[in-house]
């Protein structure tokens, strides 16, 4: 048994146990770890956790967002019990061996609540005939003009409460639910209406008529048979759980609502009293109800799913515009160099996103980010920094003052599972110096005029994910230089075979085109991306900055 175990506690607060098995253990977000976290803030060999007769070590394993213990960083640093630590945006404390157990079994027990009653729309014209064909042969049936007349009416009040009239006047009941499935499962359900003819007895757990306990093996019995299914103690062929037991009923009727040929709901009925069973009889009476509620629920899915396209498409369109205007609408014209800026989303819109800022001539202040995740939401977040960014820019404040506004902004406004990478610099036109922060990002690469490639490798983590401290960096830039900095779309693309596009094709294309106009390397360097992926659509979003320090002989 270990003597050590990783107790990790998830944005749910949902906990788990890991067990320190073997030593070295490694923690990153390739599959080859002994521990697995497949989140962007994690490195691939993010850390690892060694094992002496001083006790525990870990050690970050060279990661972007680095390793904290008790809230400090450290390189290595002595693990010891109780001890918190965080590896890019997952928190984790040291326990000594847990005392492990078989998780209890669970008595599948499911709770129903019910939602305010919403308006139903106008179904599909029935036939007088339809409902007469199906009237089922029994001394109490339905009064099917009555339903047909409220059915066909323009704005049904609700068709619900009428087919609940007419159950109760067709079949005995304590408890009646009609119940829908969400997303096609009876894991996940709704209940449009329901009715007590009595209260449950007094002996039930059940004490509050707002909620009800279904039987997720009768629920699964129906969805897998399209069939009704009649329950009760005494039944032999279905093993009933506790779920069924708790709500004190003696016996149950559970019909199915198809729609081409999937179950979508039930109607459930059941008894509390020791009386006869539900019979053939109240299928029978049962069904064509159940039929023309299914058709009202394909009806309102059709229509709530057609809305929430309509809403959704109209929101993009919205969403996308105000994305487009973090970008530089015209050419940027610094003296002296060369810039470019490219991005391609995903999806309609995404977390990246670049600026460039003018102070007259004499300084260029430029970044790039990219927010974890892809999406509407993602895209969102990209708004509120530039904001705040363009804001801060204002007051000509140093760059890691601004870095700091920025990431009290960041710790305030996201959630937790959603992190920051920024690389934010300023060009002086004259000197060529680049002084930069960069909080988690990619390190930009700068292609020397000989051929040299440099990277600019010093960073800090992301933010949301620990506290910004740190002091800018400086860079000269020499005429003739290119920098190129991008966001892990680019170099994370995959070709067929899996393999990634790597940062060493990206110096290749740049070796290779280095004297083109910059809109000219951009362009090879996208379309060679795409070439390697074989035309696949992007797993990520993708953005590009390009900036070269003109020699003399292209400034004359």
């Amino acid at each position: 048994m270990a003597a050590y175990a990783i107790e990790i506690v998830d944005r749910f607060g949902k906990n788990y146990l890991v067990p320190l098995n073997r030593f070295p253990f490694t923690i990153g977000r390739g599959r080859e770890n002994d521990l697995t976290f497949p989140h962007a803030s994690v490195s691939r060999k993010h850390a690892l956790i060694e094992k002496s007769n001083r006790g525990l070590t870990i050690i970050d394993n060279s990661s972007r967002n680095h390793v904290f213990v008790n809230q400090k960083q450290v390189g290595k640093g002595k693990l010891r019990k109780g001890d918190l630590f965080r590896v890019g945006v997952f928190n984790m404390r040291l326990i000594g061996t847990p005392v492990l157990s078989m998780p209890v079994p669970s008595h599948q027990l499911e709770t129903l609540y019910f939602p305010p009653q919403q308006d139903w729309d106008p179904i599909q014209s029935l036939s007088p005939e339809s409902p007469a064909e199906a009237a089922p042969r029994k001394k109490r049936a339905p009064d099917w003009k009555r339903l047909l007349r409220v059915s066909l009416e323009e704005n049904p009040t609700d068709v619900n409460e009428t087919i609940l009239d007419l159950i109760e006047e067709s079949t005995d009941f304590d408890r009646c639910f009609l119940v829908v499935f969400q997303e096609g499962s009876p894991e996940k359900i709704e209940v449009l209406a329901r009715r007590f003819k009595s209260p449950p007895d007094p002996a039930s757990e059940v004490e509050d008529l707002s909620e009800i306990f279904v039987s997720k093996d009768i629920l699964r019995r129906v969805v897998a048979s399209c069939e009704a299914v009649m329950v009760s103690h005494d039944q032999q062929s279905l093993k009933l759980s506790d779920s069924f037991i708790r709500t004190g009923a003696q016996t149950a009727l559970c019909v199915p609502l198809v729609v081409r040929k999937q179950v979508v709901g039930v109607a459930y009925l059941d008894r509390l009293s020791d009386t006869e069973g539900f019979s053939e009889a109240d299928v029978e009476v049962l069904g064509p109800l159940a039929g023309l509620l299914a058709l009202k629920v394909e009806n309102r899915q059709l229509h709530e799913a057609e809305l929430a396209a309509q809403l959704q498409r109209k929101e993009l369109e919205i969403a996308e515009k105000v994305h487009r205007s973090l970008y530089p609408s015209e050419p940027v014209h610094f003296p002296g160099h060369s810039v470019e800026g490219f991005n391609r989303s995903c999806y309609q819109v995404g977390g990246d996103f670049f600026e460039f800022l003018l102070d007259g001539d004499s300084a260029l202040t430029w970044m790039i980010g990219d927010v974890s995740g892809k999406g509407l939401s993602s895209a969102l977040y990209t708004v509120g920094i530039v904001a705040t960014l363009k804001a801060h820019l204002r007051d000509k404040l140093p760059l890691h003052v601004l870095m700091q506004r920025l990431d009290y902004y960041v710790r305030d406004a996201f959630q937790a599972d959603y992190f920051l990478t920024l690389f934010l610099a300023r060009l002086d036109g004259e000197s060529g110096v680049l002084t930069y922060c960069n909080a988690g990002h990619l390190h930009p690469i700068v292609l020397r005029k000989s051929g040299e490639i440099v990277e600019l490798d010093s960073s800090d983590p992301a933010l949301n994910i620990a506290s910004w401290k740190s002091s800018p960096r400086e860079f000269q830039l020499d005429g003739g230089d290119l920098l190129v900095a991008y966001t892990d779309g680019l170099i994370e693309a995959r070709g067929e075979d899996g393999e990634e596009f790597g940062k060493e094709r990206v110096e290749e294309y740049l070796r290779s085109h280095k004297e083109e106009p910059l809109v000219s390397i951009r362009k090879e360097l996208f379309s060679g991306v795409e070439a390697f992926s074989a035309g696949k659509v992007l797993q990520d979003d993708v953005s590009i900055v390009l900036l070269r320090k003109e020699s003399e002989r292209r400034e004359t």
